[in-house]
C-alpha cells in the first residue's frame, strides 16, 4: 500500500494526524474545521453506503475505484462486497482522511490527490480500467470546469459498460 502526494489543482489539505476512534467524530471535526471542503451536512449512514455500493456493481468487478473516499464508510462496504481478488484505489485529497484510509484499510490503495488526477493515480498504481467508479464528491463545492474535468477522467477509467455512481447531497456549499 503506498499513499501518493497531493495534487495542487485542489486546495486545502490538511497534514497527517490520527484523531482516534469513529469516523463520524471525525466528519464531524473537518466540517467544522472547513465545511465547503467537506461538502455534506452530515456522513454517510452504513444502510445508504451498503444499498449504494450494492447499486455499482462492485460484486463483479475486478477493479473498483472510489472518489472522495473521506472517512471510509463506503470503502468499508466495498472491502465487504468486492471479489476476493478485486483491486480497490480509494482517492481522497485530504491527508487526515487518506492516512487514516490507509491504516483502516492496508488491502485498500489510496491517492492522496485531487480525483481530476484519476487516470495518472490509476496508472501510477498500475490499474488499467475499472468497471466500477463510486463517487461521493461534493460536486456542488465545484467549479463547473472542474466537474467536467472530474467526469471525463472517470468516464474514461471505466471499461465499456462500466458502472459509475455518485452521490450527491445538498450540503454547506448552498
Amino acid at each position: 500500500m503506498m499513499t501518493l502526494n497531493p495534487s495542487r489543482e485542489c486546495e486545502d489539505r490538511n497534514s497527517s494526524r490520527e484523531t482516534g476512534s469513529a469516523s463520524s467524530w471525525r466528519f464531524w471535526q473537518e466540517a467544522l474545521r472547513g465545511p465547503r471542503r467537506i461538502g455534506a451536512l452530515a456522513p454517510t449512514t452504513r444502510g445508504l453506503a451498503r444499498e449504494f455500493v450494492r447499486r455499482c456493481g462492485v460484486e463483479s468487478a475486478n477493479a473498483i475505484v472510489e472518489l472522495g473516499a473521506g472517512t471510509g464508510i463506503i470503502t468499508e462496504q466495498i472491502r465487504r462486497r468486492k471479489r476476493p481478488h478485486a483491486a480497490v484505489l480509494a482517492v481522497e485529497r485530504d491527508a487526515g482522511f487518506a492516512w487514516e484510509l490507509a491504516r483502516r484499510f492496508p488491502e485498500v490503495e489510496v491517492a492522496e490527490c485531487c480525483a481530476s488526477r484519476l487516470r495518472e493515480r490509476m496508472e501510477a498504481f498500475g490499474f488499467e480500467r475499472a468497471e466500477s467508479v463510486v463517487s461521493t464528491l461534493p460536486w456542488g463545492n465545484f467549479e463547473p470546469e472542474l466537474q467536467w474535468r472530474i467526469l471525463a477522467q472517470a468516464r474514461n477509467a471505466l471499461v465499456p459498460g462500466g458502472i459509475f455512481g455518485t452521490i450527491a447531497c445538498f450540503g454547506w456549499h448552498w
